[in-house]
């Protein structure tokens, strides 16, 4: 048995990773919400299965760049995690960990279901 090296990632939560990237197939996606709204998804696909996907909720400001308001993504961190605006991992929320593939095609649903409820809130606030 060979010894595993030890994770460069302190955050990591525990041993899934996904396969090398340039082995995957990459998909990005933008979802325009409204005029100052977007929620980009983007994924990688390994033999037909999600291996990592990242679900983000833009805004435009005020000099028309988007930026970050909140993100659900599975990368580096071996967990299913939610980013408000920073991607401190202080400031991090770990949804679920990974153990396995299935957790992450398990997860995909209900973490845009996540991201686009941020937007509708965030959309209420706007209008009061």
């Amino acid at each position: 048995m060979t010894a595993r090296a030890a994770d460069p990632n302190p955050a990591r939560v525990n041993s899934w990773n996904p396969p090398p990237k340039e082995e995957c197939w990459e998909q990005t996606v933008p979802v325009p919400l409204d005029e100052f709204n977007l929620i980009t998804m983007r994924w990688l696909e390994w033999k037909g299965q999600l291996v990592e996907y990242a679900i983000i909720h833009s805004r435009k400001d005020s000099d028309g760049k988007w930026v970050e308001v909140m993100s659900i993504d599975t990368m580096h961190h071996g967990s299913v995690h939610r980013h408000n605006g920073s991607h401190n991992v202080r400031d991090m929320t770990i949804i679920r960990t990974i153990d396995s593939q299935l957790d992450v095609q398990e997860s995909f649903e209900t973490s845009y279901a996540e991201v686009y409820s941020s937007y509708v809130e965030s959309a209420k606030g706007s209008d009061e």
